[in-house]
């Protein structure tokens, strides 16, 4: 009983450490990716329409994305405070 126990808490930190990293990395991409997007609106300001229209289309689907890897944080953040205290 011991043998798991010990084993269970080995691999529930290992778990609690690469979620919470993986979770910051994605967290500074999405932040990254937010500059980009204001880049390609600031960009398309300064075009013809046509363009224009096309780089803010573009934004927006890429904004979308963000919102999806937003999501994903916080999932993951939640995943990871709730694998904290059943470690606890």
């Amino acid at each position: 009983m011991e043998a798991t126990v010990n084993n269970a808490e080995k691999y529930l930190g290992q778990f609690c450490m690469l979620l919470a990293s993986y979770t910051r990395k994605n967290a500074r991409l999405r932040d990254k990716v937010d500059l980009l997007i204001k880049q390609i609106m600031d960009f398309a300001n300064t075009e013809n329409p046509e363009l224009r229209r096309c780089l803010k289309d573009f934004g927006e689907e890429l904004s979308k994305i963000q919102d999806y890897r937003q999501a994903e944080v916080v999932m993951f953040m939640e995943m990871s405070t709730s694998v904290e205290l059943v470690k606890m």
